[in-house]
C-alpha cells in the first residue's frame, strides 16, 4: 500500500507552499508555489482544504493508498471527502480496460487541531475561474447581464511541451479584462500544472491523462483562496452540461471523464467550503455545448472576440486552426453570425485541415456506447451541422471578404473541395434531433443567479424543453444529495 502524507503549508505575505511525500513518479517536486499577495491573510487551515481539493483526484491514481493529513477534520467534513473519492474511484476504475476496481483511499485523520472554519461576512459578490475559453467568456458575460461586476479569476500555470498559458494572445485577453469596465481581474500563478507527469495516469492504466483530473480543480481552488481573500461569497466555474453525464456500472454512478467539475464534484466544494462563508457552483451547466457557442457569439459579441479556446495553440498563435477544438469554435462562430478570424482561426487553414477530417462516430450504433464515445460523437455531429451550415456560396462571400487569408489560388479550389467532401460524405448522417436544454435542469445553478440565468436562457435559446428531469439529472441530483450528506442512500439507477 502506498502512503501519501501531507505537510503543513508553508505561507508568506505573497504566497503559500504545498507539500507532501510519498507520491513516487507522480509529481517531479513534492512542493508547488502558489502566488497570491496578501496569502498569509488566509489561515492555514483552509489552505489545507484548498491542498486537498486540489490533488485528491491524484490519490486515486496511487491507489492501494493511505493520505495522512496534517490537521484533524471534523466528523462530516471527513465524510465528505471520503463519499467525493468513492465516485472519483468508481469513474477511473471505469475507465480501464479491464475495469478492474484498484482499491480505496484511505484518509488518516491528523492530531494537528486548527481554529474552527472563520466565515466571512455575507454577501452576493461573485468571482469566477476564468480561462478566456468559450464557457468562461459566456459566464463573464451571464454574470454581467445579471448586475454583477465578477472577478475574474485566472490561473496562470503552464503545462510544458503546451504553450497555452504563455502566449501572447492569452496576455492580450487577459489585459482586455483587466481593462473592461464590467470586470475585475486577478491572476493566480502557479507551479502546479508543469510539476505532475501527465502521461502517470496512463502507465497505470487509466485513459484519462492527469490534467483532465485536475485543471479546473486547480483553478477552482485558486478562485476560492482569492474569494476567501476578497470577500466574494459565490464561486462560480463554467460546466456544460456534457461535462456532468453519467451513468451506471456494475450498481455504482460513473461520471464522465472530465469529472472534475461535474456537479456531483462541485456539490462536494460547495459543501467544503460552506463553514468558510462561500459557496461554489455553475450557471451553465442546463446547457449544452452548442448552445454556448451561440450565447457567445449572439448575446455578447463584445466579449465572443477574445474567446481563446485553443489548447494545442503554438508559441505565437492565437489558436492552431488544425484541430477539432478549432474546427467547433471556428464554424460554431460562423454559424452564430460571426468571424472566426477574431479569435485568431484562419477559416483557410482549418478547411485545408479538414481534408482529411473524419468523424469519430460511435463505433457500433447497436451496442451501448461509454461516455466518452458517445460525447466524442455527439461533439462531432455538432461539428459536421456546422459544416452544413456553411454552404459553398457562404464560404466565397466569407474569402472574397478576406483574400489576404488564401495565398494561392489552389488554396481556394482546396477549401471548397474539402467541403464539398464532408457535406457529401457526413451530412447524411447526421441525426435529426439537435441537442436542447431542459429547464429542470436549472435546478442546479445556484440560487441567487437561477431566476435571471433562466430568463437569459429562455429568451436566448428557445429550443427548450419543459420536461420532467431525465435519469442523467435524477442521478446528477441523488449524487449532489449523497456527497454533502443530505441523503445517506447511495446513487442508484432511476
Amino acid at each position: 500500500m502506498n502512503a501519501v502524507r501531507l505537510e503543513r503549508p508553508v505561507i508568506t505575505s505573497d504566497g503559500v507552499t504545498l507539500r507532501w511525500s510519498g507520491t513516487g513518479a507522480l509529481y517531479r517536486e513534492p512542493e508547488v508555489r502558489i502566488a497570491l499577495e496578501q496569502a498569509d491573510r488566509i489561515p492555514e487551515r483552509f489552505w489545507i482544504l484548498i491542498a486537498m481539493l486540489g490533488q485528491c483526484t491524484h490519490w486515486c491514481l496511487l491507489r492501494p493508498v493511505q493520505v495522512c493529513l496534517p490537521c484533524h477534520l471534523s466528523e462530516s467534513e471527513f465524510a465528505r471527502w471520503q463519499r467525493l473519492l468513492e465516485i472519483v474511484c468508481n469513474t477511473l476504475d471505469a475507465t480501464r480496460d479491464d475495469q478492474c476496481p484498484q482499491g480505496q483511499v484511505e484518509l488518516i485523520n491528523g492530531d494537528l487541531i486548527l481554529p474552527d472554519p472563520h466565515p466571512i461576512p455575507a454577501n452576493s459578490r461573485v468571482a469566477a475561474c476564468f480561462s478566456g475559453g468559450r464557457d468562461s467568456m459566456v459566464q463573464a458575460g451571464l454574470l454581467r447581464e445579471c448586475g454583477h461586476r465578477p472577478l475574474l479569476v485566472a490561473t496562470t500555470s503552464p503545462m510544458p511541451p503546451l504553450n497555452d498559458h504563455q502566449t501572447p494572445r492569452r496576455r492580450e485577453v487577459l489585459r482586455a479584462m483587466a481593462n473592461h469596465p464590467d470586470f475585475e481581474l486577478l491572476e493566480v500563478t502557479a507551479t502546479t500544472r508543469a510539476n505532475w507527469d501527465n502521461g502517470f495516469s496512463f502507465h497505470q492504466g487509466y485513459s484519462i491523462p492527469v490534467n483532465c483530473m485536475t485543471d479546473t480543480l486547480v483553478y477552482l481552488t485558486h478562485a476560492l483562496a482569492a474569494a476567501y481573500l476578497h470577500h466574494y461569497g459565490l464561486v462560480v466555474i463554467a460546466s456544460e452540461r456534457e461535462v456532468s453525464e453519467n451513468r451506471m456500472v456494475n450498481g455504482k454512478l460513473v461520471l464522465f471523464d472530465h469529472f472534475m467539475y461535474a456537479l456531483p464534484v462541485l456539490a462536494a466544494a460547495d459543501a467544503l467550503v460552506k463553514p468558510w462563508g462561500l459557496s461554489v457552483g455553475s450557471m451553465t451547466s442546463a446547457l449544452h455545448g452548442v448552445h454556448l457557442q451561440a450565447l457567445l457569439w449572439k448575446r455578447y459579441p463584445d466579449l465572443a472576440k477574445y474567446q481563446y479556446s485553443c489548447w494545442r495553440v503554438g508559441p505565437e498563435q492565437s489558436a492552431c486552426s488544425a484541430c477539432s477544438k478549432c474546427l467547433l469554435c471556428g464554424l460554431g462562430a460562423l454559424a452564430a453570425g460571426g468571424d472566426p478570424e477574431w479569435m485568431g482561426i484562419n477559416l483557410v487553414d482549418l478547411l485545408l485541415h479538414a481534408q482529411t477530417y473524419e468523424p469519430k462516430w460511435m463505433p457500433d450504433p447497436e451496442k451501448p456506447a461509454n461516455l466518452k464515445e458517445k460525447i466524442t460523437h455527439d461533439h462531432h455531429q455538432t461539428i459536421v451541422r456546422y459544416f452544413g451550415h456553411l454552404t459553398p456560396f457562404r464560404l466565397a462571400v466569407y474569402l472574397v471578404r478576406h483574400p489576404r487569408l488564401w495565398r494561392r489560388a489552389s488554396e481556394y479550389s482546396a477549401c471548397f473541395c474539402a467541403l464539398a467532401r464532408i457535406r457529401r460524405a457526413f451530412l447524411p448522417a447526421i441525426e435529426p434531433t439537435r441537442p436542447t436544454w431542459n429547464r429542470a435542469d436549472l435546478v442546479f445553478v445556484p440560487p441567487p443567479l437561477r431566476e435571471a440565468c433562466g430568463r437569459i436562457f429562455t429568451e436566448a435559446l428557445p429550443d427548450f424543453e419543459d420536461h420532467p428531469a431525465d435519469e442523467v439529472h435524477c442521478r446528477n441530483r441523488e449524487a449532489c444529495d449523497w456527497i454533502t450528506g443530505k441523503d445517506r442512500t447511495t446513487p442508484h439507477d432511476t
